[in-house]
């Protein structure tokens, strides 16, 4: 495999991830979160969405078909999500399991786009992936301050 090809499965991967959580979001119920917690989350859905069209903008610059890959591990945390949302427990210890959850899913996404940001290097094309890694990267470190 050459580093152009495990940049292109970076990008694929970076894709699925923006969609499947733009998909699992849609309509969720957040009412049991703090108004800062929710607030923070509506921020970072506008960051998945900037995050889709960078990286869709990216693929068709390179003629990528991200195709209809999902990811796994994005697949286990929204699950987790679901399942705390589910939960008949204390809102507190809700609160923070959720925030726990998102905080994984943001550094999960924070490490894939510096991998896209490393195997871009040699292109200027590809900036757009340490700018957005370091929008979420302030963003995440604003999460347990909303429990």
């Amino acid at each position: 495999m050459s580093k152009r090809e495990l940049l292109n499965k970076e990008l694929r991967n970076m894709y699925a991830i923006n969609k499947q959580l733009r998909q699992y979001f849609d309509g969720r119920e957040i009412a049991f979160l703090s108004e800062k917690l929710q607030l923070l989350l509506v921020n970072y859905l506008e960051f998945v969405c900037t995050c889709t069209k960078e990286t869709t903008m990216v693929l068709e610059e390179l003629e990528i078909n991200p195709g209809s890959t999902s990811d796994s591990i994005v697949q286990e945390i929204t699950e987790n999500l679901s399942n705390i949302t589910n939960q008949d427990i204390e809102t507190s210890v809700k609160t923070l399991g959720y925030a726990m959850s998102l905080n994984r899913l943001m550094g999960y996404q924070i490490a894939n786009l510096g991998n896209i940001e490393f195997l871009g290097t040699e292109s200027n094309d590809l900036e757009f992936a340490g700018d957005l890694k370091n929008k979420l990267h302030l963003l995440s470190t604003k999460l347990f301050s909303g429990v």
